[in-house]
């Protein structure tokens, strides 16, 4: 069985993935009373759209403004990190966070 990338190319389950990621960031924001705007600034993004794309699956958080993000929400860092990761990269958090591959 080959499994693909959802980090990688533009295949429809990673579009489905990010898409839904995103509507729970869009929430996650909502819930803090934030703006986009409010958001790109305090995570360092030059414009606020960078956060319309995240937000509506086109694109995913840079590893490198993943704990920025994670604190513009007021989240904890790891936390946030390992929800990316279930819609990022699923079969990486599986490996990690579940018993499936366990014999």
């Amino acid at each position: 069985m080959a499994y693909s990338n959802p980090q990688q190319g533009s295949g429809e389950e990673m579009k489905r993935l990010r898409a839904e990621v995103g509507k729970r960031l869009r929430t996650m924001r909502e819930a803090v009373e934030k703006t986009q705007r409010e958001v790109a600034a305090e995570v360092g993004f030059d414009y606020y759209t960078m956060v319309s794309q995240i937000e509506n699956g086109k694109t995913r958080i840079p590893p490198s403004q993943v704990v920025s993000y994670a604190k513009a929400l007021r989240i904890p860092p790891k936390e946030f990190a390992k929800l990316l990761m279930q819609y990022y990269d699923p079969l990486m958090f599986e490996i990690l966070f579940t018993n499936k591959h366990e014999r």
